[in-house]
């Protein structure tokens, strides 16, 4: 499993906004600034997070984007899934159709075993926590 640049960005964006973005809407412009991604592929980014019910949008002079919940409920989990789809490593793991050999797999349990390990990491770790990492970071320490 790669997480790709669209899953790296999004998260990033998250967090951005959780940071700089909690009494009011964010332009795209200025994510695009800090974050130093271009405006096209924040567009991109913009509209699964939307669409994924992460982030809110308005118009206007006053117009950008902010997180729909409380970063502290919003997940990692979350944010990747709605970028990357289906993090599940093997196809086996939800649909034991899928191969014949399942129920006879060495592997099985071990990829079911990574999966829940994943998704229990990836779950425990909300945008509030990686904003408060950031905000706290110093590199001097």
């Amino acid at each position: 499993m790669k997480i790709s640049t669209k899953g790296r960005y999004g998260l990033r964006v998250m967090v951005d906004l959780a940071i700089y973005g909690k009494d009011h809407y964010v332009s795209l412009n200025d994510i695009s600034l800090r974050q130093e991604i271009s405006v096209k592929y924040l567009e991109q980014i913009m509209r699964l997070l939307t669409g994924n019910k992460l982030i809110k949008s308005t118009r206007g002079i006053n117009g950008g984007y902010k997180l729909r919940e409380d970063p502290t409920k919003i997940t990692t989990l979350m944010v990747l899934e709605a970028l990357e789809g289906d993090l599940t490593p093997l196809e086996c793991i939800n649909d034991r159709e899928f191969c014949s050999r399942c129920s006879v797999c060495y592997t099985h349990s071990f990829w079911k075993d990574f999966d829940d390990h994943m998704r229990s990491y990836l779950n425990g770790i909300t945008i509030a926590d990686i904003a408060t990492r950031t905000v706290n970071y110093n590199p001097s320490r």
